[in-house]
């Protein structure tokens, strides 16, 4: 359904040096419009020199990006790590000009400044020092902020734009208009939270397991302590039967799954709040995790039991003949020797049964939260306006993969005249 808006200009001001975060603080500003912009009736368009302008001659350069995006916009978001810029013979840079001009016009302004580490091939001490002067002389102002990491800038941009929209009398300027719609009619609206937040944050652990690994063996690259233990038949044997890549692979990463739900599954706080004018019935939420996480109820992981190394995957002759030699060496049979360090073999002989993932918890009478294929199914009787329902203890989640990626909502109720869909973003960094 459409709905009217404000729309404000974001101009991204930042000199050459930080191209990744440019494209965060972007893509930051298209997440939280697809988040909010009906809630506040307000939409950012992200503007930037690399698609919002275009050539021209007869011009000073930066004079015409000021008048073709910068005099334009209402918000600036600058963004620094080692460079100030070049100058444009009226401010030390492009990036500086546009701050100033912005500062001038009483039009607001941030700016963020990387801590990350600065190696050695791309620092240039000029350029350097002119950025530490001029954060030097803006920091009176109170207009600098400083990040470590990509995670954190976006982060701190999507809070900067929730308190932009809480405030726009005094966020963009003065003659532009804030129309809010009227109210026509009643009706209920959802927001789903969780861990109290409007997106979902998780770190991919780092887990430490036996992988399984098979590569051809050369008889006669066998260190010569080892082939009294080995016999030729033995490594050609092996070598005939070495499996296919993509099944090793593909056991490996249920092992991974394996050790992942068993060792990192955190709580999920799931909350789902009525932000509409009127109490709904009979709401049915699906929550549509992508694969690349794991959802459970909670306490479900010890159904979790390791993954059944295919019979056909061939013993290493290799473990056979160190284990042998170790046997020697020290005068004692090692019966759990698992793993040949400095080869890089593994023999794992673990146990697997089929998960299921059909479970079920009661909240109470008239509330139920349910998990099935990685899907969190909410039933909730009766949700009067402006209140919130929890499920606090029922929902356990595990990153499995690295990168950005949504979970599905789609929501009905007795008071909807069709089913709500919508996407929370799901930001999965790396431990």
């Amino acid at each position: 359904m459409s709905f009217s808006a404000n729309v404000f200009r974001v101009l991204i001001a930042s000199p050459s040096d930080v191209k990744e975060e440019r494209e965060a603080i972007r893509n930051t500003i298209n997440l939280w419009n697809t988040k909010n912009a009906e809630h506040y009736y307000l939409i950012y368009i992200p503007t930037m020199w690399e698609t919002n302008t275009t050539p021209q001659l007869g011009g000073r350069p930066q004079g015409m990006i000021n008048e073709q995006i910068v005099d334009k916009s209402d918000v600036l978001i600058g963004v620094f790590w080692t460079r100030i810029g070049s100058p444009t013979g009226i401010a030390e840079s492009g990036t500086i000009e546009e701050i100033e001009r912005f500062v001038e016009s009483k039009k607001p302004a941030t700016l963020y400044f990387s801590d990350k580490s600065i190696p050695p091939d791309v620092l240039n001490i000029e350029q350097y020092q002119k950025l530490q002067e001029f954060k030097q002389k803006i920091r009176p102002q109170g207009l600098m902020g400083n990040f470590s990491t990509t995670e954190d800038l976006e982060r701190q941009v999507d809070f900067l734009l929730d308190e932009l929209a809480k405030k726009t009398g005094r966020a963009i300027p003065d003659n532009a208009p804030i129309e809010k719609p009227a109210i026509t009619s009643r009706k209920p609206n959802f927001e789903v939270l969780f861990n109290n937040m409007k997106e979902l944050k998780l770190k991919l652990p780092s887990v430490s397991y036996k992988k399984e690994f098979h590569e051809h063996i050369e008889y006669d690259e066998i260190e010569e302590y080892l082939r009294k233990y080995i016999t030729r038949e033995e490594v050609e044997e092996y070598n005939r039967n070495i499996p296919e890549p993509n099944r090793v692979k593909e056991y490996n990463d249920k092992l991974r799954t394996y050790h992942l739900v068993n060792e990192h599954l955190s709580d999920l706080l799931v909350s789902v709040v009525n932000t509409g004018n009127l109490k709904a019935n009979s709401i049915i939420i699906d929550l549509i995790f992508p694969p690349e996480v794991c959802v459970i109820e909670k306490g479900g992981s010890n159904e979790w039991e390791e993954p059944e190394r295919p019979e056909d995957f061939p013993k290493n002759p290799l473990e056979k003949a160190h284990n042998k030699y170790t046997e020697k060496l020290v005068g004692s049979f090692l019966p759990n020797i698992s793993r040949v360090t400095e080869l890089g073999y593994s023999m794992i002989n673990p146990n697997y049964s089929s998960v299921n993932w059909s479970r079920i918890t009661k909240l109470n009478a008239v509330n139920r939260l349910w998990v099935e294929d990685n899907v969190v199914t909410i039933k909730i009787d009766t949700l009067i306006h402006t209140r919130k329902v929890e499920f606090e203890d029922d929902v356990e989640i595990v990153a499995l993969k690295d990168g950005n990626y949504f979970i599905d909502v789609e929501i009905i109720s007795e008071e909807l005249e069709q089913t709500i869909y919508f996407k929370i973003p799901l930001l999965i960094s790396k431990e």
